[in-house]
């Protein structure tokens, strides 16, 4: 008899940019270290306030023209299934680093894979 896999929310949230440079995508949210670093979760995105770029390479960082575009006209957005160790590591940025009136909020919401 197999089982199918599901998730289960972990937490979820929202993190301002605080400058136009590098952002952690959590900001000072610290639960997802209380999972083992294998751990498969999954992340929800959604943009508010302004348009970012979201990056989860921990070699490089999201910058206004490197990583995932996440706009505000975008519905919620699903990011592909990963290791707990590189879902920490996410970073994001405001979309036009010169401007300061966007200051765009990232919400998210993370999901922990059950097999």
């Amino acid at each position: 008899m197999s089982v199918d896999t599901y998730y289960t929310q972990v937490a979820t949230g929202s993190t301002v940019t605080i400058t136009s440079g590098i952002n952690g995508l959590f900001g000072s949210y610290s639960g997802l270290s209380l999972l083992s670093a294998s751990e498969v979760v999954s992340i929800q995105v959604l943009a508010s306030g302004g348009d970012l770029r979201i990056s989860g390479n921990p070699a490089v960082g999201a910058t206004n023209n490197i990583g995932l575009f996440v706009g505000i006209a975008a519905s919620l957005v699903n990011l592909p299934s990963m290791i707990r160790t590189e879902a920490s590591q996410m970073t994001f940025t405001r979309e036009v680093a010169s401007e300061v009136s966007n200051n765009p909020v990232v919400q998210w919401t993370i999901w922990r894979r059950i097999p």
